[in-house]
């Protein structure tokens, strides 16, 4: 996400309106101690956009510090939609998996992966002991990594939503509960090829389109991808999907976690109130990153209950990074 914030600035060298608003961005972030990348960038550019909207579900507090009073004077300002727009289609292009190595690079790491945790003796050269196992993945990401993943080796991942002959969406966490599928794909923060119409209606199309593009005959009016603080917690679907990582942590004998900064505070606060809950004290989190314990020691309501693995994810599973 750091780098993605770096590259997109790279972009949009050539046009000094953008890049300077962008660059204030990453001051006035960096200012108040939040990391920049390319979550808080796009947070920042949904604030600013909407302004008022922003502040009222921040809260009563935020609100009143506001040099602007009554913060209903604040307008909405078009460059921000305009910079967030870009941003969105530059995420599009970095995270939605076209290339043929990509897909290839995917449907190895989640294969050997799979099989690893579901007990495969030969678990690098082996399919995932899919008749006694089902694999339930939280992420943050957007990408289709995991779903593309899933067609190739025939078990289609259940993501909580359906799709109706026009390609809108109706979101069905309840089914998480009685689906079949051996995949459980949560993703917490939305989805590339997932887009918010002008009319309010959500589309699942692949390949994903961009702000400014329609889908019969209505425009595209934002891409569904929400980060951080800035998540409308009681907005379906992002409400139903955190009671679901809850009620999973609460009842899990072990739980892996793949790189996760841990930054979402939703997130954090959900690993935070079920490790304080737990009667287990020994390490249940197997904690996989190359500052796993760097990372680990910054918080320490999970130091008890995590077990670090200061590797990558290729190296976790005995795969050359540069492959």
């Amino acid at each position: 996400m750091v780098d993605l914030g770096e590259r997109f600035e790279e972009t949009i060298l050539d046009n000094s309106r953008d890049l300077r608003e962008v660059l204030r961005a990453k001051q006035a972030i960096r200012r108040n101690g939040f990391q920049y990348d390319v979550e808080s960038l796009y947070s920042y550019l949904l604030g600013r956009a909407d302004p008022h909207s922003s502040l009222k579900r921040a809260g009563p507090y935020v609100a009143s510090v506001c040099p602007v009073q009554p913060i209903s004077r604040l307008k909405r300002k078009r460059i921000f939609n305009e910079i967030r727009e870009n941003l969105e289609e530059y995420i599009i292009k970095k995270c939605y998996l076209e290339e043929e190595y990509a897909k290839r690079r995917a449907k190895t790491l989640f294969n050997r992966f799979f099989a690893k945790i579901s007990g495969v003796e030969d678990w690098e050269h082996s399919e995932p002991d899919w008749d006694n196992a089902t694999f339930e993945v939280f992420t943050t990401n957007y990408d289709n990594a995991i779903e593309y993943y899933g067609i190739e080796v025939g078990q289609i991942p259940f993501v909580g939503y359906l799709k109706t002959r026009n390609e809108k969406v109706r979101f069905v966490p309840e089914q998480y509960d009685s689906t079949s599928a051996k995949i459980k794909l949560y993703k917490l923060h939305g989805s590339v090829e997932l887009s918010l119409l002008k009319d309010g209606s959500i589309v699942a199309v692949e390949p994903p389109k961009s702000p400014g593009e329609k889908h019969r005959g209505i425009p595209i009016e934002a891409k569904v991808m929400v980060y951080g603080p800035d998540k409308n917690l009681i907005a379906e679907p992002y409400f139903e999907l955190l009671v679901h990582l809850k009620n999973r942590l609460k009842s899990a004998h072990e739980c892996i976690v793949v790189g996760y900064s841990f930054r979402d505070p939703w997130v954090y606060q959900i690993f935070h109130d079920v490790v304080s809950h737990r009667r287990q004290r020994n390490p249940w989190i197997e904690y996989i990153s190359p500052s796993a314990t760097y990372t680990i020691s910054r918080f320490s309501e999970l130091r008890a209950s995590a077990n670090p693995v200061d590797q990558s994810f290729e190296q976790y599973l005995n795969l050359p990074e540069e492959e």
